[in-house]
């Protein structure tokens, strides 16, 4: 839990006039989420950013404010430094101070993530926790346009579609970013009319990461016109990128609605539309929540993997496959496309006997004891069969397998069958057969076995049904 500390209440300091800062300080006041009464909590790392949004913040005196400082226990006592500066200042300015410290390290860890993703994530999981416990309308964070731009630069160099272009947003259902507006040379040059005092993370200036290089190699290098003027360029192409999304995103639940199934965790169904002619960035919206929900990654997929996804779906013939990272297989049926964790659908051997009910990773299997029917023509889903002198096994075909079909005057290849009912490709080397005696009675949903044949009048036989899963054949 953090630990939350009430002051006096707020105060206001001298702010200079005429400056840059003063020009910050009304673009601010203007920005339509700043009402009469608003409270919000600052994110507050001590940083030059933070510390300048804290103080604009400060000169709207409609607001009410509180601080809200994580440290994420990576940099020992400079970190530990850095919350009792941020609380210090709070205290100065009568405002209340939560804070919270963890270990990010063993998050990530447990997570199997990155640092840098898990300490996100946990920041913002704070910032909500105590803005809903302590009652604040909305958080704030110092995220300038300059974060805005390294975003979009560094999605670009990763792998981006259009939607990576939209960058960070000004506001998001609770949170603003209220200096998105500004480069941080322009914020740097406010916290310098001011004499502002503020922390520095020495790990903001490690090359070994590729934000870093793009902050202070190229970007650095630009001069504060040149950088201005890219930040507004990088604006527009975030709201054109936006509005694509926004429109995206309407058309994606549509196809959605239309063609994904969720079968059971870690499989997925996509139907693949008659004539699909739909744009390709509604498919990588649909592969990427795909992708995501059977491995339970956060990331979609790359655009390679993509590529690949695209052409499986066009191919002519099904049956093709390729695996993606987190052990995800992806099978192309004849009209759509299976997203499958590859340990989802295995088993094994077991024995069943007449008042069993086996359950296997896409089947039941029901076996009553019954009356024999007037007739023995039923559905390829339900089988007759005198007593078995010793259990049933049912298991999984395999390569070798072979059975005389009910009528038949010679013995046909199990996977021949299989081909010829149309088994969906990711089911077809799972699929169950009943084996009785040596000798394969049935294949569930496709052929009876001749040997199956019930042969001499009888007062009971066994009736056996078995129920499939959706998407079982194609």
């Amino acid at each position: 839990m953090w630990k939350g500390k009430r002051l006096l209440p707020l105060f206001f300091m001298s702010t200079p006039q005429d400056t840059s800062y003063q020009s910050m300080l009304a673009t601010v006041h203007a920005q339509k989420w700043v009402r009469p009464g608003l409270s919000i909590l600052v994110a507050c790392s001590g940083g030059v950013d933070s510390m300048v949004l804290l103080r604009l913040l400060c000169d709207i005196p409609e607001l009410r404010l509180g601080v809200a400082h994580l440290n994420h226990g990576l940099r020992g006592q400079s970190a530990t430094d850095d919350a009792e500066f941020v609380q210090n200042h709070a205290s100065r300015l009568g405002i209340p101070f939560y804070t919270k410290q963890v270990n990010i390290r063993s998050e990530a860890q447990t997570q199997s993530v990155g640092i840098e993703a898990s300490a996100r994530q946990k920041r913002y999981e704070f910032l909500e926790s105590v803005r809903k416990w302590e009652g604040y309308d909305i958080v704030a964070t110092g995220h300038t346009g300059s974060d805005m731009i390294e975003t979009i630069l560094l999605n670009i160099y990763r792998g981006t579609g259009v939607l990576g272009l939209r960058g960070i947003q000004a506001m998001s259902d609770v949170l603003v970013r209220p200096l998105l507006l500004f480069t941080r040379t322009e914020v740097e040059q406010a916290a310098d009319e001011l004499s502002m005092e503020f922390r520095t993370d020495p790990s903001n200036a490690d090359w070994r990461y590729t934000r870093n290089r793009i902050r202070h190699g190229w970007l650095k290098s630009q001069s504060p016109d040149n950088q201005k003027k890219l930040l507004v360029k990088v604006r527009e192409l975030s709201q054109i990128a936006d509005r694509v999304g926004r429109l995206t995103k309407e058309s994606y639940k549509y196809l959605e609605k239309q063609s994904v199934k969720t079968v059971k965790p870690g499989k997925i169904l996509l139907d693949i539309p008659q004539g699909s002619g739909y744009f390709s960035l509604l498919w990588k919206a649909l592969f990427d929540k795909a992708f995501q929900q059977v491995t339970h990654r956060e990331t979609g997929i790359s655009e390679n993997h993509f590529q690949r996804l695209m052409t499986l779906m066009n191919a002519s013939q099904p049956g093709q496959s390729f695996q993606l990272p987190g052990g995800c297989d992806v099978y192309r049926d004849r009209q759509r496309l299976v997203f499958l964790r590859e340990d989802v659908d295995r088993w094994e051997m077991r024995e069943c006997k007449p008042g069993d009910v086996m359950r296997g990773p896409f089947f039941t299997m029901n076996a009553t004891l019954t009356s024999p029917p007037t007739t023995l023509k039923t559905s390829p889903l339900v089988q007759y069969l005198t007593l078995p002198k010793t259990p049933w096994k049912l298991r999984p075909w395999t390569a070798g397998d072979t059975m005389q079909p009910f009528g038949n005057g010679r013995c046909s290849k199990v996977s021949d069958l299989l081909q010829a009912a149309k088994v969906a490709p990711h089911l077809k080397r799972w699929w169950p057969v009943l084996e009785s005696e040596n000798e394969i009675v049935w294949i569930p949903g496709v052929k009876t076995g001749e040997i199956a044949r019930v042969r001499e009048s009888l007062t009971r036989v066994a009736r056996l049904e078995i129920v499939l899963e959706t998407g079982s054949f194609e």
